[in-house]
C-alpha cells in the first residue's frame, strides 16, 4: 500500500496513521536502537520521531518512499 499525507490526514485519520505504527515502528525502533543502546531511550527517540511525522505531512514527497523518510527523521 503506498501512503500519502492525504490517507494519513485524509480520509484515512487515525486508523491510517495506526497502520503506519504497526507497519514501521518496529523498524524505526530497531533503527533507534543502532544510535542509542538503552531501549527506554530509543523509544523516546521513536515517540518523538512519529511526532515529527505528523507535523511534517505536509511536506513529504509522496514521490519518496515512505519508509526512507520515516528513517530519515528517526536517524
Amino acid at each position: 500500500m503506498k501512503h500519502t499525507s492525504s490517507t494519513c490526514c485524509g480520509t484515512g485519520g487515525e486508523s491510517a496513521f495506526v497502520e503506519l505504527i504497526d507497519r514501521y515502528n518496529a523498524g524505526t525502533l530497531r533503527l533507534a536502537r543502532v544510535f542509542v543502546l538503552d531501549v527506554s531511550v530509543a523509544e523516546e527517540v521513536v515517540q518523538d520521531a512519529w511526532l515529527a511525522v505528523v507535523r511534517g505531512l505536509d511536506r513529504f514527497d509522496a514521490r519518496s518512499p515512505l519508509k526512507r523518510w520515516i528513517s530519515s527523521i528517526t536517524g
